[in-house]
């Protein structure tokens, strides 16, 4: 009981401060109308929050200052305003005094990192995952097969003891390696004899195809006859 009449008590001074910092604003207005009748008031809350809380709300200097006010607004207003004084219920209500203001809110706080912005779904990181692997092993698979190609050309051109067979006389005269190259196609035939070779070349090419059809031909013959020759075992 005792904390609901404080309440009420509480709710009353805070009541009566409001109609009494209205009332000046309605002073400086020169509304002696309004000042009185919020003045009167303020003075009915204030003694019904003293009343209410039994002596234990202080507000004595605050009630002091209204009916100091209250006792001047009248005094001006019967010698010198004549101003009718308007019922409480028809002023206006008193607003909200705002009591802070509102500031829009910054998309990125000084010296804050979101620890989400470089966070990625769990499917694109797999998918990251599988495509960086699928790159290293084909790249690992081109680079096996780049060096398989040098150590053949390597090998090659060992055999043919290149670059070790050109000789390299600034152009002045041929070699003599060359030279005896040439002598020994010449003493074997000469270009005649290659470029029969060459004509020959589709024959051979015939001959070697029939060859192969033929070896193909025996190949399939003989497993068609050892696969008869299976399935007859199990029935003798």
């Amino acid at each position: 009981k005792q904390w609901y009449q404080r309440r009420v008590a509480i709710t009353a001074g805070m009541n009566g401060l409001a109609e009494y910092y209205q009332s000046l604003n309605a002073k400086a207005a020169k509304a002696i109308g309004e000042e009185l009748s919020r003045l009167k008031e303020a003075d009915k809350h204030l003694s019904d929050a003293v009343k209410q809380s039994s002596g234990t709300f202080e507000c004595k200097d605050v009630q002091s200052r209204v009916n100091r006010a209250l006792v001047a607004a009248e005094k001006d207003n019967n010698f010198i305003y004549h101003e009718r004084i308007p019922n409480i219920k028809d002023l206006p209500s008193i607003g909200r005094a705002p009591v802070a203001k509102p500031t829009p809110l910054p998309t990125q706080l000084d010296g804050w990192s979101d620890v989400f912005a470089s966070l990625v779904p769990l499917n694109v990181q797999q998918a990251a995952t599988m495509y960086a692997s699928r790159k290293d092993h084909l790249i690992h698979l081109e680079v096996t097969r780049l060096r398989e190609a040098t150590q053949s050309l390597n090998s090659a051109l060992n055999q043919m003891n290149l670059p070790a067979a050109l000789e390299d006389l600034s152009g002045q005269e041929v070699p003599n390696s060359l030279l005896e190259k040439g002598n020994d196609v010449r003493s074997k035939g000469g270009v005649s004899d290659l470029r029969n070779m060459f004509d020959e070349l589709p024959q051979l090419l015939q001959r070697n195809e029939e060859i192969l059809r033929e070896t193909i031909k025996n190949i399939t013959k003989k497993e068609k006859s050892t696969d008869c020759d299976s399935a007859l075992i199990p029935l003798l």
